[in-house]
């Protein structure tokens, strides 16, 4: 049956303290059920993490052992042309 809270609830979702860490571009290999319980979480979790940097996060899943790991690498994405500038001005 439906309730009515007094207070919107705090938090949310499942966090990862090691989100900076993993974010320091090195190549990391995460292992399911050591660093991660999902991998489609943790990606989720750590492209939302990279945007709000201003970054990307590279990510491929690899199984060893029966079990998955997850390979992350955070990067800078190159800048775009500014569009003001006379290098892209039409002639």
């Amino acid at each position: 049956m439906a309730r009515k809270l007094d207070t919107f609830p705090t938090g949310g979702g499942r966090r990862y303290e090691q989100l900076d860490e993993w974010l320091d571009g090195s190549v990391w290999e995460l292992h399911e059920g050591e660093d991660f319980p999902n991998a489609r979480a943790v990606r989720s979790a750590l492209a939302a993490a990279a945007r709000r940097r201003g970054q990307r996060v590279r990510t491929r899943l690899s199984g060893e052992d029966g079990r998955q790991a997850l390979v992350v690498q955070c990067y800078t994405p190159p800048a775009l042309p500014d569009e003001t500038s006379g290098a892209n001005r039409k002639k």
